[in-house]
């Protein structure tokens, strides 16, 4: 058994592995990762050896950072099957990286909008000639990770300031995982009408729009 990353998770099922959830009947139906198979942790020793292909590479994942899924993995070796990997961030670690779902979940990461971005370095007279009408700006650096945000109406002071010197730093971010429904509460609460949307290592996915009631096309 070998704990893998989201990266590794998704190279091992573009190969063909078998993708196993080991939590229970209500957690899958709201949300599994496309072409899982179940196989609840209570039923494994029953359903394993006629559900799974021991010629094909498994992955196991629970929830997050629980022990189901390492129990299941371990539990797997016993009955022979060579190629067996633990998922160890889980269904979350997917969700939460914008990753596809199947399930009765209705998430942020449906309703991602593209978030229009700058550099740290640019001017805001070259921001604004080419803002096409969009007056918000996600500051990113390397790799797309989001370190503020620019608002070409309310920040900017004079034309020739750069955009890292004069964004909101600190900005308050979601993840694609969060229920949609609690965000907009949230959200509406503390009167923000959209908020930038990142993954675990900060890189910018997107942005959501409150109260949006319909899935971008």
């Amino acid at each position: 058994m070998r704990s893998v990353d989201h990266a590794q998770v998704e190279q091992l099922h573009a190969a063909g592995a078998q993708l196993v959830e080991v939590l229970d009947r209500a957690e899958f139906d709201w949300a599994h990762v496309p072409a899982a198979v179940h196989l609840p942790l209570r039923r494994l020793d029953e359903r394993a050896r006629p559900t799974l292909d021991d010629r094909r590479p498994i992955v196991v994942y629970c929830n997050d950072f629980r022990d189901m899924s390492p129990r299941a993995a371990w539990r797997l070796e016993q009955f022979d099957f060579d190629d067996v990997n633990d998922y160890a961030g889980g269904r979350m670690d997917w969700l939460a990286r914008g990753g596809a779902y199947e399930g009765t979940a209705d998430l942020v990461g449906g309703y991602l909008q593209p978030a229009p971005t700058c550099s740290p370095d640019d001017r805001v007279a070259d921001i604004a000639a080419g803002h096409d009408g969009a007056l918000r700006r996600a500051v990113t650096v390397a790799d797309g990770v989001l370190v503020g945000v620019l608002d070409l109406v309310h920040g900017a002071r004079n034309r020739d300031e750069r955009a890292g010197d004069i964004a909101v730093f600190g900005t308050a971010t979601v993840r694609p995982s969060e229920e949609r429904a609690e965000l907009d509460r949230r959200m509406e609460a503390a009167k923000v009408a959209w908020v930038p949307v990142t993954d675990p290592a900060g890189r910018l996915l997107g942005g959501y729009e409150r109260g949006r009631a319909t899935r971008p096309a």
